[in-house]
């Protein structure tokens, strides 16, 4: 896997919901889920940076075209 800060939110987004997945199968190993949610979550942690990020951005528009 590539590192999360390396990948688009879309890519993120897919890679998330393949965790999601794997979750929701029946053969669900409890060392391997807890990598699982591991990684989840530093994925969960770079989306919400980026959206955090775009949100920025779209204030930064907003007070720009304001004035």
């Amino acid at each position: 896997m590539a590192t999360v800060q390396n990948l688009t939110y879309q890519e993120l987004k897919a890679q998330l919901d393949d965790v999601m997945v794997w979750f929701e199968s029946e053969d669900v190993d409890l060392d391997k889920a807890l990598m699982k949610y591991e990684e989840g979550m530093k994925i969960v942690g770079q989306l919400e940076k980026q959206l955090t990020e775009a949100e920025n951005k779209v204030t930064k528009l907003k007070q720009k075209f304001s004035e």
